[in-house]
């Protein structure tokens, strides 16, 4: 699992190998400090903004998924983004080799990215399968981009169900041009999942599903026929005083 730290005027970046082989921890709901960092290899005093998650199909898996994020969630006081989803493959930079052949297809990999800094905004917003039309997909990024999501640079993510695109709406392209409709100076990318990750998380509403093993009602991370929209937004670090 690879972290990426930014503060100030740099990018720290720190990549570790894909977690595999090691997932039967994450049968249990939470795991302890020590096991994070050896599953994850993120340093844990930083808090979380955005966790990015993505998964082959033996990983897919609502448990895995929540346990993960449950447990790096625990840790911290603020509610992180999460987004992501089902790939064909991943590629192992140990291994040099991808879970490409049948006999590795199901085998569970996963890779993340995690983002924090205090000049960092993060936002995420499902588009559910019931809003299956041009009118409602304008509405629900329409409400994303009334909140507090002020930044310098930023970009959208999109992880959308293969299933969803121009065969969903008789068109091409709707969800990413109503997302730069709302978000013009955003870059926005994405891919075609074969199961997407995510929730709604906004940073400035107190509506936000919490996280936790402990609950008896849990929030559901792994979805099908949806679309997960990542805003990321970055703020240039104030100005030092230069005076002596």
């Amino acid at each position: 699992m690879g972290c990426l730290l930014v503060r100030e005027k740099q990018v720290f970046e720190r990549t570790e190998s894909v977690v595999t082989r090691k997932l039967g921890r994450l049968q249990k709901p939470e795991l302890s400090t020590e096991e994070l960092q050896h599953l994850t290899g993120l340093p844990l005093d930083e808090e979380i903004k955005c966790l990015l998650l993505f998964c082959t199909r033996g990983a897919f898996k609502e448990r895995i998924v929540y346990n993960l994020v449950g447990s790096l969630q625990n840790r911290q006081s603020t509610q992180m983004v999460v987004g992501g989803g089902q790939v064909k493959m991943i590629l192992d930079p140990k291994e040099k080799c991808a879970t490409t052949c049948s006999s590795q297809v199901h085998v569970p990999h996963i890779v993340g990215l995690a983002l924090s800094g205090d000049n960092l905004v993060a936002a995420s917003k499902i588009l559910a399968k019931d809003i299956n039309d041009e009118k409602m997909t304008d509405w629900a990024i329409k409400e994303l981009s009334g909140h507090d999501l002020k930044a310098d640079q930023s970009v959208g993510l999109m992880f959308a169900c293969a299933g969803r695109g121009e065969n969903w709406y008789n068109r091409g392209h709707v969800e990413s041009h109503l997302f730069k409709k709302y978000f013009p100076s955003s870059v926005i990318t994405g891919f075609f999942c074969d199961g997407e990750i995510g929730l709604n998380c906004i940073p400035d509403t107190k509506t936000n599903a919490q996280i936790s093993p402990e609950k008896k009602t849990k929030v559901r991370l792994t979805h099908w026929y949806t679309t997960i929209l990542v805003y990321l937004g970055f703020k240039k670090p104030k100005k030092r005083d230069q005076t002596t």
